[in-house]
Formats: C-alpha cells, sequence, structure tokens
C-alpha cells in the first residue's frame, strides 16, 4: 500500500475529476433497511477492535520507550468491510469521474485500466494514530498487514514530558483516497513512570494497578537481551501460541478451590483482587478455551518460592513479573520457549525454592478490548460514522396503562431513532447521554412480540442511513 493517500500518477490524472456527487437531504432509515439488516447482518456489520493495555509506562529523559503490548486496531469480520469497500467504490462510479482526453481508443482504454486501479487502491483502508490528549503530539500511520487487516502500534510512546496522567488512542481511519470513515477510540490509559515493585495499597485512586478476577488481560515475555523482542500469548487455530507479533485477550479468573467437578474443564470462579499463591483459570477471550489449572507465582531473579506465605498477601500489580505452576505438579510451569505455550520442569533448589528459566516468566497486564460495529445502509456518508452512539443501560420506569423508558449511554443526538428488532419507538433526546420514549403497555407488548419473533437486540440508526446495532436485549 502507497505511503500517500493518493500515488502522485493518479493524482496527475485524476486531477479534472468531477467530484462525487453532492449530499443530498437525508430520509430517516426504514423498517425495510433493519430488516434487510438484521436478516444479513452477520454479513455486512463492520466491526473494529482498538485493544489497549490498562496502564502505559512513560519513557524516561530522552528514550523511546514503546507500549507493551502495543495497541492493536483490527478489523473484524472481513466480509462486512469487504461489501462496505464494494459501497464506497460503486459510490465513486457514480461520482462520473471522467478525465480530460481525446477519443484515442489506445488513450481510453490505458485511462480505464487506471480508473480501475485507482478503485482499487481508493477502497483501501488506512489510517493514524495519535494520544487523544496530545492532538499537537506525534501522529503515526497505520498501516493493516495483510488479508488480516490487523494494524499494530509498534512505536507509539509516551514522552517523559508528558503531563497526562490518562489518555487515549485514537485512530482516525480513512479509505486511501482520503475519505474519512471514522475515529476511534481505546479505553482509557493511566500513565505511570514505571511498574510498582511494592506492595500495592489497596486504595480507590489507584485500584486500576491491581489485576482483578474475570477480567481480560495480556501476557508477554521480554528479555533484557532481547528488548526488542517480545513474545506474546495469543490463541490461534485451537492453540495457545507464542507469538511474536500479534497479542491477544485473554480472561483470568480466580478459581474458588471449595469447589470441585469430575469434568476438568468446569470451574467456579470469584469476584475479587488476584494474589500471589491463588489458583488462577486462564480462557481465550473469543473460543473459550482455557489452559490447565495454574498457580500465580512471584518472580524473582529466576528463583520461585512456591511455599512463601508473605507473598499470598501481596496483590498482584499491572507489569509485575509472574510464573505460572501447574497444580498437578510443583516443578512444571508453563513456558514460551517454543512457538507454542508449552510446560517446562523447574529446578529444585536445596533451600526448597524452584529455579525456573527466562521463558517461564511473564509480564501480566490487564487490557480494554474497546469494539465499535456500525453498517451503512446507504451510501458512505461524508463526515463518517463516528461518533458511535452507545447504549450503557435501558430502564423501565412507572407502571399501569402507560410508562416510560429511560436510555441511558453516550453520543446521543436528535437525529438518531431507536429500534426494537425492526419496530420503532418514538423516543425524545434529552441530552447526549438519555434518550426517553413514552409507550403503552400494548405498544410495548406489540413490540416485544415482534422482537421475539425476529430479533430481541435494540438498533440505532442515524438519519443518513448508518445503522448502529447493540447487546441490548428487549426484555418482556
Amino acid at each position: 500500500m502507497n505511503d500517500l493517500y493518493y500515488s502522485g500518477e493518479l493524482l496527475e490524472l485524476l486531477s479534472d475529476s468531477v467530484p462525487i456527487e453532492d449530499v443530498k437531504p437525508t430520509i430517516n432509515v426504514t423498517s425495510d433497511e433493519i430488516k434487510d439488516f438484521i436478516e444479513s447482518r452477520e454479513h455486512l456489520e463492520c466491526i473494529i477492535s482498538v485493544r489497549s493495555m490498562l496502564v502505559a509506562q512513560k519513557s524516561y529523559q530522552n528514550e523511546k520507550r514503546f507500549l507493551c503490548p502495543p495497541p492493536t486496531i483490527e478489523l473484524l469480520n472481513d466480509e462486512g468491510w469487504t461489501n462496505f469497500a464494494a459501497k464506497f467504490a460503486s459510490q465513486l462510479r457514480r461520482g462520473n469521474i471522467i478525465y480530460a482526453g481525446g477519443d484515442n481508443n489506445q488513450n481510453n482504454e490505458f485511462l480505464k485500466s487506471v480508473e480501475e486501479t485507482y478503485y482499487q487502491e481508493a477502497t483501501e483502508f488506512t489510517g493514524v494514530a495519535y494520544f487523544a490528549q496530545n492532538k499537537q503530539g506525534p501522529v503515526f500511520r497505520i498501516i493493516f498487514g495483510g488479508p488480516t487487516k490487523i494494524g499494530i502500534l509498534k512505536h507509539l510512546f509516551i514522552t517523559d514530558a508528558s503531563k497526562c496522567r490518562r489518555t487515549q488512542v485514537a485512530a482516525d481511519m480513512r479509505f486511501c483516497c482520503g475519505q474519512f470513515i471514522g475515529s476511534f477510540k481505546s479505553g482509557v490509559l493511566n500513565v505511570i513512570s514505571k511498574p510498582s515493585k511494592k506492595v500495592c495499597r489497596l486504595s480507590k485512586q489507584c485500584q486500576f494497578v491491581n489485576i482483578k478476577s474475570g477480567f481480560d488481560i495480556a501476557l508477554f515475555s521480554r528479555m533484557r537481551t532481547m528488548m526488542s523482542q517480545c513474545k506474546y500469548v495469543d490463541f490461534v487455530g485451537g492453540d495457545f501460541v507464542a507469538s511474536t507479533e500479534k497479542w491477544g485477550c485473554l480472561e483470568i479468573y480466580l478459581v474458588d478451590e471449595e469447589y470441585v467437578d469430575v469434568d476438568p474443564s468446569k470451574f467456579q470462579y470469584k469476584e475479587g483482587i488476584l494474589h500471589y499463591g491463588d489458583i488462577v483459570k486462564i480462557v481465550a477471550s473469543e473460543s473459550g478455551v482455557s489452559l490447565p489449572e495454574v498457580k500465580i507465582l512471584k518472580a524473582g531473579k529466576n528463583i520461585v518460592d512456591d511455599a512463601c506465605l508473605a507473598d499470598r498477601l501481596e496483590p498482584i500489580c499491572q507489569m509485575h513479573k509472574v510464573c505460572f505452576q501447574l497444580t498437578s505438579d510443583r516443578t512444571k510451569f508453563l513456558s514460551l520457549e517454543s512457538n507454542l505455550v508449552n510446560i517446562s520442569n523447574a529446578i529444585p533448589q536445596e533451600d526448597g525454592t524452584l529455579k525456573v528459566g527466562i521463558f517461564n516468566i511473564f509480564q501480566i497486564v490487564t487490557v480494554i478490548d474497546n469494539k465499535s460495529t456500525f453498517y451503512c445502509s446507504r451510501d458512505v456518508p461524508a463526515l463518517g460514522v463516528t461518533p458511535l452512539p452507545r447504549i450503557k443501560d435501558i430502564i423501565k420506569v412507572g407502571a399501569g396503562p402507560s410508562f416510560r423508558l429511560e436510555i441511558t449511554g453516550e453520543n446521543f443526538s436528535p437525529n438518531l431513532t431507536f429500534w426494537f428488532g425492526d419496530f420503532r419507538v418514538e423516543t425524545m433526546h434529552k441530552s447526549n447521554q438519555l434518550i426517553t420514549a413514552t409507550l403503552t403497555e400494548k405498544e410495548f407488548n406489540h413490540a416485544a412480540f415482534r422482537a421475539r419473533e425476529k430479533d430481541r437486540c435494540v438498533y440505532i440508526s442515524r438519519d443518513d442511513g448508518v445503522i448502529y446495532p447493540s447487546d441490548f436485549i428487549l426484555e418482556m
């Protein structure tokens, strides 16, 4: 892909082109358009995932301490993005792009081939990333590698001079011809100077420092002799792998040791902050496949003391170095020595401790996977598809023949329409965080019945044809 939005030759040939047709007045999305999307949702929706860690370590003085694991932008559901690009290519063709030139057939054939090349290049995806709270800072180009449509921001860093305590990674996505798609943000990154080596106190101001049961994490191994080379745990093709390129979202659970099941794949988990010595279960977020139950232990210069009672009082913090000991054999530990996550043996020492290898030592950090989903039922809007409205809660207020629904969230605007399945709900815009709807019991039951028969999700549409599916289900 070219480093510029346009290649020089195409810019010269397209300089006399007629622009895409002017923006037409908007018409609200119809019930038929919602139905068409619901019926073919898995083929049409575009999902963009912006993955990042919960904490980000600042650089020291003039060094560039790149964020690790690196923030990642991934375009999910390839069929949806392919259809999205095809829709935009059709939109470009309708713009009647005409080139200056004579009637020479050979010249026309050449220009026609150039036009097709333009459409192909113009509808590829690109973008730039930066820290949302520092738009004057460095900007990094997003390059999607290969057919997987994954952009890894390996060279993102926070300078020592930065005063931000919290920030976000913003990804401005475009087609390569320059057409804006939208601006998508990561979760909040809490900026730290260095990983804490002291016992962390559980204060409200720094709760983000601790690793909690049920949260998403990333695991990686970074040796001092290989600072430019990290190995990340990912789940690919049915296996937990040690990847040098891509990291995966994993879930970590605190196992309830009082619960026993004959099926080793089943377990009961508890909420709470993880401490050294706890039994945990690590699960691949997308597939639900898990590693064996392991005990999480403190790793200190390749020596592990699995009998140290003092460690059990210490909570596990972001970026700490840990080891994972199999509960079935105290000498066996998870390892990243090969291309797969495997098991290797520790060496018992005379004092009862265990000596582990460098590939048995992992760094652990909580991560956030911010996903955005949309579909353009009409043309790609000139101003893009963002900001995306998001629903946080739907509360039913009142009883009797009529009642009110309070929909709370973010990025609500007056030009949005709410749907229960393909049933349109009349709403009132109160603020960018609150929408209300007054319904009779009959209307609600009718909407719930229709949604139950087809699709019970709540959808939001914008008056220019963009549809935003939500994860909220209409409850009877």
